[in-house]
């Protein structure tokens, strides 16, 4: 019988990609999603960018409540991610997301230096899986994850805010153009996809770098 790490290590193994795929899939649609579901830009694709969007048009009563467990919880999907994998999860992500391998090797770097502080740095996922990756103790970022999610929710609900009018312009003209415009998006996803497939020959030497570094 699997034991219960086993069990969690798979578990892990199996929601990371679908988060991954549903952020992809949300990002790709997401001009429909602002236009007409913009409730469901947040659970789909969570991005800084979507929660600013998203913010003033559903009432904070619906933003936070949502916006807080779904990036807490994806934030805390890519930490047991990395946590469990090591340097295969970081293999896996730069794989399959546009991701330049480069930029993942100095995150690491960062975490390593800043620790604590790096739970804060960056929202969503893929920090997640790097603080995971590097070694952040897991009690540190289960205390920390929540007030640091909340931090950058929040501060995306004010920025909504604050850009209103500008934001109702911009859904306005997105209603008129949704199809149009969500054709666009899944044509320009699929680029930024097909351009991380290239970059994975790239990806070997770097995770050889990460194993070094990581000890």
């Amino acid at each position: 019988m699997s034991s219960e790490p086993e069990k969690f290590e798979r578990f892990v193994g199996l929601a990371f990609p679908v988060m991954v795929g549903g952020r992809v899939l949300g990002a790709a649609i997401s001009p429909l999603l602002f236009a007409h579901l913009p409730v469901l830009l947040i659970l789909m694709s969570p991005f800084l960018i979507h929660l600013v969007a998203v913010a003033p048009l559903v009432g904070a009563s619906v933003y936070f409540p949502v916006a807080l467990v779904v990036t807490t919880m994806q934030a805390l999907v890519g930490f047991h991610f990395g946590r469990s994998l090591g340097a295969r999860a970081l293999e896996w992500l730069l794989k399959r997301v546009p991701f330049p391998p480069v930029l993942a090797e100095k995150l690491l770097g960062f975490v390593r230096r800043t620790s604590v502080l790096a739970v804060f740095a960056v929202p969503g996922p893929i920090m997640g899986t790097v603080v995971g990756v590097a070694g952040v103790r897991q009690r540190t970022f289960h205390l920390l994850v929540a007030p640091a999610q909340a931090i950058w929710v929040t501060a995306a609900y004010f920025v909504g805010e604050a850009l209103l009018e500008y934001i109702e312009i911009a859904r306005e003209f997105v209603i008129a153009h949704a199809f149009a415009l969500t054709g666009i998006s899944v044509f320009l996803v699929s680029l930024r996809l097909i351009y991380g497939r290239f970059i994975k020959g790239r990806v070997s030497k770097y995770v050889k770098r990460w194993k070094k570094m990581l000890g």
